[in-house]
């Protein structure tokens, strides 16, 4: 065994153990991600049940968001009382991890995909979690029906223009962020993973919109070298009041970026 593999163990160890506490089903979860298996439904402790279609796994989205807190570095953990707005739901699996971090939170979710949007109202129903509130819109720049263009992949549809799409595309219902907030006094944590569409979420807000933000965690996809990459979040949220705490890239075409009201 080499040292790379043996550093390794500690968090392997560290994982199973929390897969332990969280899940009742908890040997499919060993079991899957010991060879990489495919994961359609997960069953916690806590009440929560997440199910995605057959032809897809929750692997990925469970690790990253229960396991590793993906969306919760220090500094921007979910308090109690919050409101979270979570732009990009998927079937749910963050959502229904944010409306359980502390009492009274609030989630507000918004996810455009019809496939996702069902299987997302079955988990709230089966987590019995009524305080998500759930919008099948995708949020852009403005309001009206938008061409969301559907990737291969279950996790990779997209408003943006250029988008990789294995079909011409998909009408859906389309809100803008001021839309999107507009019947909320604060939201304390903005989280966004659209795949691209962040740039026009963010740069078309009104400073109103802006100024309701406490903290923003968000993916982002690098599509060019001028406004819409990591440098230019970065520039634009400096410029409206926040400090970002963290910009890394995760790979040559994709990164996170965290930023907090001054």
């Amino acid at each position: 065994m080499n040292l790379a593999r043996l550093r390794r163990i500690p968090k392997r160890l560290k994982d199973d153990l929390k897969i332990y506490r969280l899940a009742e089903n908890w040997r499919e979860l060993w079991f899957a991600k010991l060879d990489d298996g495919s994961l359609h439904r997960i069953r916690l402790r806590n009440g929560v049940v997440l199910n995605a279609p057959g032809a897809v796994s929750l692997n990925f989205l469970f690790h990253e968001i229960w396991l590793d807190e993906f969306y919760a570095p220090d500094g921007y953990e979910i308090r109690p009382n919050e409101t979270v707005v979570d732009i990009g739901a998927n079937v749910g699996v963050f959502a229904m991890w944010a409306a359980t971090r502390a009492p009274n939170v609030k989630v507000l979710s918004f996810e455009p995909f019809p496939a996702n949007a069902e299987y997302f109202r079955a988990n709230q129903k089966a987590s019995g979690l009524d305080n998500v509130e759930f919008k099948a819109a995708a949020v852009g720049g403005s309001d009206g029906k938008r061409t969301l263009y559907v990737s291969d992949s279950w996790m990779l549809h997209s408003l943006a223009d250029g988008a990789s799409s294995s079909e011409e595309g998909l009408e859906v219902d389309c809100v803008s962020l001021d839309t999107a907030l507009s019947g909320i006094e604060k939201c304390d944590l903005l989280k966004i993973d659209c795949e691209g569409g962040e740039y026009e979420v963010l740069y078309t807000a009104s400073p109103g919109t802006i100024r309701k933000i406490g903290r923003i965690v968000c993916e982002f996809d690098v599509l060019d070298n001028t406004e819409r990459n990591g440098d230019g979040l970065r520039n634009f949220l400096s410029g409206n009041g926040f400090r970002v705490d963290q910009l890394r890239l995760l790979d040559g075409s994709t990164g996170f970026i965290c930023a907090a009201r001054i």
